[in-house]
């Protein structure tokens, strides 16, 4: 431990961030962060190499007409014989509700099926239909031409919160007469009166906790979903309804809200009430040992996502990336507002990546219209859009601009380091220099900033992002540990590195 440093003559402390592809922890103190991680990013994703970058933009999908209001539902139509369609029910702005198709070219408006305003639409295919149900009127099916009413008799489908399609039936729950009870069609026919009695089954014996959502696990395994509890349901298809077999998944939570749920290749993903679980992970573990929530990392982030609107909430997964876009009820601890974000979890690296903001998004779907895969964000204005993702093509300025059918809008990137303390926790340090290692960005200027010991960071420099910037750090007060900051307000900001040289000072007598 340093005794005497009087000058800067000894040879400097060196700290810093080799790469970024810890991952996003907000919820750790910033000096508690592993090597590689990093404490703020906002609107960022990490690639395999480390580097932290700028989230891709979106385009406009199509000319959509004004006045559609807030998605209530959306699903993607494709079908053997040709037909590929994406389905949007709207809130409507003073004309009322819509229905309307997007061909890939062209928004169509159609008649035949009335959303009713404030309830959501859930849709699913099947049998090369889409089904829909809002809970407040009968069942529906189009074929991309044709409505067909399902019914409301004994044996129709019923008026359902939610459906899913697995073992060739449509599968329902979420009647508000029958909260726990799921519902089954015949194989194969999910039309009127093919919804007997006998295709009924209730999970939980009675519990009083009614079911909060459906995902097929697995070709025959039914993840039933209530607020604390999850069961597991046998749909063999060989076998009638009555001896379904359920296995109760040992865990003291379930799902807070159905769209939340996302199939990451064999497991399902979803929110609980503490953060973002996995099924999977659920059943390796046992009562005496449940794995943490894979968002402890970010628990102060999804802490903000208020019970009072889980309808706001929906998730999905595309090209390696499970995305949780919700509404946050507070301001988040790096100052960014109350509003519409979205939470981006790189699964190849196995962590969160950013909080991405400007979107509005209430609904992801997934599209594959000329063969080109799309994901589509439905956002709370009614506008929609497809994110532009990387393809192979050459980027372009666009890529990294938000494109809702008005000028485009730059997408504005900060961030923020662990803090560095030179592996010296209790002595103060004389700053030196601190060297920021760009890669290819396109983003004309970016502000670097320094936080010391807690306090709000200071600007020390506009510079121009590109290879290696050192700035220097002796004019800064002494300091025990430094985060740096990076942001800019438009292109595309990539940080490889930050590294920090510092000068350590003697430690007062008595510490």
């Amino acid at each position: 431990m340093p005794r005497n440093i009087e000058s800067i003559d000894d040879d400097p402390l060196l700290d810093g961030t080799a790469n970024f592809g810890g991952g996003l922890n907000s919820y750790t103190a910033r000096n508690q962060l592993a090597p590689t991680q990093f404490a703020i990013g906002r609107n960022t994703v990490v690639d395999r190499a480390g580097i932290i970058r700028t989230r891709r933009g979106t385009s406009a999908l199509g000319s959509l007409p004004a006045g559609a209001g807030a998605a209530l539902g959306m699903a993607y139509l494709e079908t053997p014989a040709g037909v590929k369609k994406l389905l949007v029910c709207f809130q409507g702005t003073g004309s009322g509700t819509t229905v309307r198709t997007f061909d890939g070219t062209t928004w169509a408006t159609i008649a035949g099926y009335t959303p009713v305003a404030g309830y959501n639409v859930e849709i699913v295919q099947g049998l090369d239909k889409l089904y829909l149900t809002d809970i407040t009127q009968n069942m529906f099916s189009w074929d991309g031409t044709t409505w067909t009413n399902l019914g409301n008799g004994a044996t129709d489908a019923p008026r359902a919160r939610f459906i899913v399609w697995g073992t060739n039936r449509l599968i329902a729950a979420g009647v508000p007469s029958a909260p726990d009870t799921v519902y089954f069609s015949d194989i194969l026919d999910p039309s009127s009166t093919h919804w007997s009695a006998a295709n009924r089954i209730r999970v939980g014996a009675g519990d009083g906790d009614p079911i909060t959502g459906l995902a097929m696990l697995s070709k025959t395994i039914l993840a039933v979903f209530k607020r604390t509890r999850i069961f597991l349901v046998d749909i063999n298809p060989a076998v009638s309804v009555s001896t379904f077999t359920i296995d109760e998944v040992p865990t003291t939570y379930g799902c807070v809200h159905y769209r939340t749920i996302a199939k990451v290749g064999n497991d399902l993903w979803f929110l609980s009430n503490d953060g973002v679980r996995s099924l999977s992970r659920t059943l390796q573990g046992d009562d005496s040992s449940v794995s943490a929530p894979i968002s402890l990392p970010i628990k102060n982030l999804t802490a903000l996502i208020p019970d009072t609107f889980p309808e706001l909430t929906s998730a999905t997964y595309f090209q390696g990336r499970y995305l949780l876009a919700h509404w946050a009820n507070f301001p988040a601890p790096d100052g960014s507002g109350d509003g519409y974000y979205t939470l981006s979890y790189n699964v190849e690296l196995q962590q969160w990546e950013g909080r991405w903001d400007g979107l509005l998004t209430v609904l992801m779907a997934q599209t594959r219209f000329a063969g080109t895969l799309r994901l589509i964000f439905a956002a709370a204005t009614g506008t929609l859009t497809y994110f532009r993702h990387e393809n192979g093509a050459p980027e372009t300025a666009a890529d990294y601009q938000d494109d809702a059918y008005a000028p485009a809008t730059e997408i504005p990137t900060r961030i923020g380091t662990r803090a560095h303390n030179h592996g010296a926790n209790f002595n103060g340090k004389r700053g030196f220099v601190t060297e920021l290692e760009f890669d290819e960005c396109t983003a004309p200027s970016a502000a670097v900033k320094l936080a010391l010991d807690y306090a709000a960071p200071t600007t020390l420099a506009t510079v121009t992002p590109n290879g290696r910037v050192p700035l220097t750090l002796l004019h800064q007060s002494p300091f025990r540990e430094a985060a740096v900051e990076v942001e800019s307000t438009s292109g595309k900001l990539a940080l490889r590195s930050v590294s920090i040289a510092s000068f350590a000072q003697t430690m007062p007598a008595g510490q």
